[in-house]
């Protein structure tokens, strides 16, 4: 039965280019832990980034030594990115795999470093949540992810806050051959995706296990479309060259820290009448009615 009204309820669509090959993703498909989700360059790159703020603190940061990293990291990348790119056929739906403990409900709604993939167990545990312990775990989610946008996000740079739920309509598409502008670029739509998606916890339908199967489909299709602008952007060092940047002005004593720029995940407090008010236009979107058949 859900899987009929699956059809009627619409998702969110991208496409993932690697040079001429394409995989389309989507949020109807169940996606469950599975390591080729996973963007293989985040803890190398995080690594130089704590080394390099470190040393900036203790005045012994090496401009040398910056660009000796860059490209040690660019080199690595790019004989382990010929890895990675002879796509992987297994069915991201297939649990196989065991790569960590599973985690206590008290967890799954915890703040977490960043975005993960559930195991079915685990998913299990967050239908069985009733409204509080799943809004809790939805905002916990949302944040996470805003939070992993952050550390992508070149400083001071602002986004705009959605309008209308347009932006879950558009099929993106994440290449292997983009600019830094694009992916940038991409980065401030799904930062408005992420929000839309939000603001449907202001709807009448929380409290139905089909909505929350919905909501996990649909924070899973985030997390994905999010790594793999994460795993393109960290290929290129993308953030390193924005510290880069960043220290070259600091040394000129030219870079203004602007204390207006905000984290992205206060837009959930900040902006909730806004939000409030997306609601109904998202679940229009996503065409949340059917759910009440169920």
């Amino acid at each position: 039965m859900f899987g009929y009204v699956e059809k009627k309820v619409n998702g969110q669509t991208f496409i993932r280019w690697i040079d001429d090959s394409l995989r389309t993703i989507t949020s109807h498909i169940p996606v469950y832990y599975h390591p080729n989700l996973l963007c293989d360059y985040i803890d190398d790159v995080d690594e130089e980034l704590v080394k390099f703020h470190v040393a900036l603190d203790n005045g012994t940061l090496d401009f040398d030594k910056i660009s000796s990293s860059y490209e040690m990291l660019l080199g690595k990348f790019k004989k382990h990115k010929e890895e990675v790119n002879k796509l992987c056929r297994m069915p991201l739906n297939e649990n196989n795999f065991e790569p960590r403990n599973e985690l206590l409900l008290s967890d799954l709604c915890s703040p977490k470093v960043h975005p993960i993939f559930y195991t079915k167990n685990e998913e299990k545990m967050i239908l069985s949540c009733n409204k509080e312990e799943f809004n809790a775990w939805f905002r916990s989610e949302i944040c996470c992810i805003l939070d992993f946008i952050d550390r992508y996000r070149e400083s001071n740079t602002k986004y705009e806050f959605p309008t209308n739920a347009d932006e879950l309509g558009r099929r993106a598409e994440i290449k292997n051959t983009m600019s830094t502008s694009e992916y940038e670029n991409e980065l401030m739509h799904l930062y408005q995706r992420v929000l839309l998606v939000y603001s449907l916890i202001f709807s009448k339908y929380t409290q139905t296990t089909a909505f929350k199967q919905k909501i996990i489909k649909e924070t899973n299709f985030l997390k994905q479309l999010l790594f793999s602008i994460a795993e393109e952007m960290d290929f290129r060092c993308i953030r390193i060259n924005y510290f880069i940047n960043s220290y070259k002005l600091y040394v000129k004593g030219l870079n203004e820290q602007n204390e207006n720029i905000k984290n992205l995940s206060d837009d959930i407090n900040i902006r909730s009448d806004d939000l409030k008010l997306l609601e109904k236009c998202v679940s229009k979107y996503f065409k949340l009615e059917y759910l009440e058949t169920l």
